[in-house]
């Protein structure tokens, strides 16, 4: 479902791709969500879109990002840099960086 409106819109293209196959997974996990609410006779109403800017989440899970524990930087795919405080040294295999706005959270489970 993701290259057909890359193709028509050129915003897709400046985010990376693992980001926007979690986004699209959580979308439609939220509609099945619904769907089988509503197949057990609950009232969900109508699905309806927020608008630009109300997506605040992004899921860097397996790849895309690199963190620097010796300067406190994460370093995103088609984002850039940022700083980050790191509190504790990261064990372990990171397997995901999950960016809330404002702040960084990184989940890691160690091997």
């Amino acid at each position: 479902m993701i290259p057909s409106p890359k193709l028509e819109n050129p915003k897709p293209n400046q985010v990376y791709s693992k980001v926007l196959q979690m986004v699209n997974y959580t979308i439609w996990s939220n509609i099945k969500g619904l769907y089988a609410s509503k197949n057990n006779g609950r009232k969900i109403g109508h699905i309806r879109f927020k608008g630009y800017g109300w997506y605040n989440t992004l899921n860097y899970s397996q790849s895309g990002f690199k963190i620097d524990q010796d300067h406190g930087i994460l370093h995103l795919s088609k984002i850039g840099d940022m700083q980050i405080k790191i509190y504790r040294k990261i064990e372990g295999c990171i397997k995901a960086v999950l960016c809330n706005n404002p702040q960084a959270s990184i989940s890691s489970i160690s091997h």
